[in-house]
């Protein structure tokens, strides 16, 4: 248990309190669309089925733990109820004793804070539930040997906030290469390239955060070993960290292309802001574009560019768009998407040469195209980032059930973590949910949870007005099996192997299966979790209730 600092208001009522737990993340809202939950003696939680928040209350009013981006509608009716039964009405930020740093926003009667970004993922309006947790407030630089964090994309920042929310006392450090804070990259095919959301609504902590709560983020640094017998990380400086655990989350890089011409200018890859940054710069509308692989980051891509007025060109193997990962079928619906929204599509061709005097000037293709064009995007998949260290690796750094790696003392999570899972086996997955989900989860084993990370894998992607859903985990599969409409484009796939549901993919229908609870994807992932095998006859048939299926 960790007590709440001295000094904030009505401390003197401040119990030790216990985490929010996992089983008030999906509760059965009540008539008036919100949920109001006791953990312990004082403390409350409050959640609206997307947003959560949690609150001490005291005889001076209501702290407020973890705020909502926004707090509106259903979720401030149930403040109002909390608040209400206390004799001050008054929601203020936790706040630290004096030269612990302001907290990041206060709220005092009914004016609105600006709150901060849900641990949550993001898409619009699209917001997951934020972890519940213990608050831990640091006073002054902790001493000792830290927790040190290497990568600072979602696994990074999420394992250095959970960390801190479980209650850790010590040092943390967290190194990153990239400038900035610790991000979601979701939107930089998306909104951020189409410049409708910022990267900082998809921080995983407000930038004042990591101050606030003693997180050392080093933004720059390259690490160039890792010795796991001396505990030690050096870096490019040629500064040596000691560390008591350390934690691996660098992610993925980029795959280049080899070919003639593929140096010139005009030519780019999408991983970084700087590097999305470059891409927006490109594209005006009128202007012509070639985009070289049509996995989940080119036709987001390609989506986007065409959104924004470019004419968009699309080469890759195979005969649809995203075949590998969901099946023919669903490929081919996602192809007519593209097509019907205006972009060229060349399946089964390959980019064999880049032409061009100073910069870009066309794309040539193995069928013998020659396309004529002011720039490319590469969307040809990513590598895990290994840093120099001597652990057991296999397409990653193999992980076992509790995110350890085959040295001591040192874990891994995210892109780069190829993870014994309970269910599936061995797997490396590269989507933003496991990222943050992993890497706080890798943080609470360095802090000696014995609970194996098991989180039933989920993604999502936006193309247009369409949205695809995915519950599971399937390279391969023997049967699928479609409930609803190939000819409308709404429906449900299910993979199949050996008659045992592996995963499910949403295609405009089954809601989200976090976040729409009594949805079909959120049955779904039931079916994948029960390890299901339904009659593919009864799968597909509308009058079939999915829940029923998942009770079996």
């Amino acid at each position: 248990m960790t007590t709440p600092a001295a000094g904030a208001a009505g401390s003197a009522d401040m119990p030790d309190y216990a985490p929010i737990p996992r089983s008030a993340l999906s509760p059965a809202l009540n008539d008036q669309g919100y949920y109001v939950g006791r953990v312990e003696r004082n403390l409350y939680w409050v959640t609206d089925g997307v947003y959560q928040s949690a609150f001490l209350a005291t005889r001076d009013g209501v702290v407020l733990f973890d705020a909502p981006p926004s707090i509106g509608g259903n979720l401030r009716r149930a403040v109002d109820e909390i608040a209400a039964a206390f004799p001050v009405q008054q929601l203020t930020a936790l706040a630290g004793p004096s030269g612990a740093g302001r907290p990041p926003w206060s709220w005092t009667g009914s004016s609105r804070p600006p709150g901060r970004c849900s641990a949550g993922r993001r898409d619009n309006a699209r917001t997951s539930v934020a972890s519940g947790g213990r608050m831990y407030c640091v006073a002054a630089r902790s001493a000792g040997t830290p927790i040190v964090i290497i990568g600072g994309g979602v696994a990074g920042g999420n394992a250095a906030a959970a960390l801190r929310e479980e209650g850790f006392p010590g040092p943390v450090v967290l190194i990153t290469r990239e400038p900035g804070f610790p991000f979601g990259r979701p939107p930089l095919s998306k909104t951020y390239l189409r410049s409708e959301e910022d990267v900082s609504a998809w921080y995983v902590r407000p930038a004042g955060w990591y101050d606030d709560h003693d997180v050392e983020l080093r933004s720059g640094p390259s690490v160039m070993a890792i010795d796991p017998a001396a505990h030690t990380v050096t870096l490019d400086s040629g500064e040596e960290l000691g560390y008591q655990k350390v934690l691996i989350a660098t992610g993925g890089r980029n795959r280049r292309l080899r070919l003639p011409g593929a140096g010139l200018p005009g030519i780019h890859y999408l991983r970084t802001v700087a590097e999305c940054n470059a891409i927006k710069r490109e594209a005006a509308p009128g202007r012509r574009a070639v985009v070289v692989g049509m996995g989940f980051i080119g036709c987001e891509v390609a989506a986007s560019l065409t959104q924004l007025g470019v004419q968009v060109t699309a080469a890759f193997p195979g005969q649809a768009p995203l075949e590998r990962v969901l099946g023919g079928q669903v490929g081919a619906l996602i192809g007519a998407i593209h097509r019907a929204s205006g972009v060229e599509l060349l399946p089964g061709d390959q980019v064999t040469a880049f032409e061009g005097t100073e910069r870009l000037e066309a794309v040539v293709t193995a069928a013998g195209h020659r396309i004529a064009c002011d720039f490319a995007v590469a969307g040809v998949g990513i590598e895990p980032d290994v840093p120099p260290v001597a652990v057991a690796q296999d397409n990653g750094i193999l992980a076992d059930e509790l995110c350890r790696a085959s040295a001591p003392d040192v874990y891994v999570a995210g892109d780069v973590a190829n993870h014994l899972h309970p269910l599936f086996g061995r797997i490396r997955v590269e989507h933003f949910n496991n990222a943050e989900k992993q890497g706080a989860a890798a943080a609470r084993s360095m802090l000696g949870s014995a609970a194996p990370y098991d989180y039933l894998h989920s993604f999502w992607s936006d193309q247009y007005e369409h949205k695809i859903e995915y519950v599971g985990h399937a390279v391969r599969w023997d049967e699928f099996v479609v409930r609803g409409s190939v000819a409308e484009g709404r429906l449900i796939g299910f993979y199949l192997v050996d008659g045992v549901v592996q995963a499910a993919a949403g295609l405009d229908r089954g809601g989200d299966p976090e976040l729409d609870l009594d949805g079909e994807m959120a049955a779904s992932a039931r079916l994948v979790s029960a390890r299901a095998r339904p009659a593919p006859a009864v799968l597909a048939d509308e009058h079939t209730d999915l829940w029923s299926l998942g009770r079996r």
